[in-house]
């Protein structure tokens, strides 16, 4: 199935990288959390320990247990939940488990989380103790944003020498032609996957590129069927950074 532009610009609006999007005037101030956002944190800096579900059962924690009798707390128990305040998180979080006499191996995040980001944590891990009909669903929002990262990394290695970083036209491969600004909130409006596809799949000849294809694979090699629609997405992206 295919989404709709404007369906595509929404679900941007809410899976973008935490940190990237702009708090409005009319929007909650930093001390509310957005359970959304948050769940992209949770997988990339807790999951590890705790697991995709809360519930202590990470990768590591086994490892955890048996080299230093640490258990990851089970996020999803409603005593936990109880037992903390969202300040006390907020602590936690930013601070470690040192700081409210737990263990060191519970980092601090306070350098690499912004205040935003650690509200945002919070909001989700309040979701993972709800009961399961009433608590949050992250499955199709992240697979979107892992989407996303797949479109990020063809992007980079594909397009960024003409296209630049953010699609602004600015990359350092010398051409004839100035390339078009694909961040513009307007750039791809009007076109539909389709079109965007056959504008990918020309690789360096839509653009006159004077280079040896042969000698240059790499730059406009096909994509799979999970490559393409993934820097599609992402090409849809660029006026929203």
């Amino acid at each position: 199935m295919k989404l709709s532009t404007p369906l595509i610009y929404t679900l941007l609006a809410l899976t973008l990288v935490p940190g990237r999007l702009a708090i409005g005037a009319n929007s909650p101030g930093p001390d509310t959390g957005n359970p959304d956002r948050g769940a992209f944190i949770f997988a990339a800096y807790c999951a590890s320990c705790h697991g995709d579900s809360g519930q202590g059962d990470g990768p590591m924690a086994p490892r955890l247990m048996r080299d230093f009798n640490v258990k990851p707390a089970d996020l999803t128990q409603t005593s936990w939940q109880n037992s903390r305040s969202n300040k006390e998180m907020v602590q936690i979080i930013r601070q470690g488990g040192r700081s409210v006499h737990r263990t060191a191996f519970m980092p601090a995040w306070a350098s690499t989380l912004d205040p935003q980001q650690t509200y945002d944590l919070v909001a989700f891990i309040r979701e993972l103790g709800k009961p399961a009909a009433t608590g949050y669903m992250p499955a199709a929002t992240l697979g979107l944003q892992q989407k996303l990262e797949l479109g990020r990394v063809i992007y980079t290695l594909q397009c960024t020498a003409c296209h630049g970083p953010r699609g602004k036209g600015d990359g350092p491969t010398s051409l004839d032609k100035h390339p078009p600004d694909l961040s513009r909130p307007d750039a791809f409006r009007t076109k539909t996957d389709e079109d965007l596809e056959g504008w990918a799949e020309s690789g360096i000849y839509h653009a006159g590129v004077p280079i040896d294809p042969d000698a240059s694979r790499w730059w406009h090699g096909p994509l799979n069927k999970d490559e393409m629609p993934a820097l599609i997405l992402y090409l849809r992206s660029l006026s929203l950074h």
